[in-house]
């Protein structure tokens, strides 16, 4: 399993910095990304350029978030991703259920092995914990 010391590095290169780590080379765990508050999350708009800079067309997100979240942020506009956004509701802090356990892991399998240059991006409000156990089950 991926420890959370691993997740919590951040991308940092000559055009980002952001709180998003490579799991593997096709699973990318992040933070939520946000259009408010973004001074403590990623701006969903440096996540939408690097996705599409980076993974144009072969991208899926997996959105985590509880139903209700501050300032609306888990409900961000999917158009910023092409509409590749998957929601699995979760409630943040807590164990998820094994249904939507076994549905993550279907799609994102699907998703990965549709194309070998596809890659799974995760994400929740708190992100580690979840991220922590959803990443390797899938891998």
């Amino acid at each position: 399993m991926t420890s959370l010391r691993v997740w919590q590095r951040r991308f940092v290169d000559e055009e980002f910095d952001l709180d998003l780590t490579y799991i593997t080379d096709r699973m990318i765990a992040m933070a939520l990304p946000c259009v408010a508050g973004a001074a403590y999350r990623n701006d969903i708009r440096e996540v939408s350029h690097f996705l599409t800079s980076r993974h144009y067309g072969g991208f899926k997100i997996f959105n985590l978030c509880e139903a209700f979240e501050e300032f609306g942020n888990g409900y961000y506009d999917h158009r910023f991703f092409h509409q590749q956004v998957v929601r699995i509701t979760m409630r943040d802090h807590n164990i998820c259920s094994l249904s939507a356990l076994v549905s993550f892991c279907r799609q994102a399998t699907a998703f990965l092995n549709l194309d070998a240059g596809n890659v799974v991006v995760v994400h929740c409000r708190g992100a580690s914990d979840l991220c922590s156990l959803k990443l390797p089950v899938a891998a």
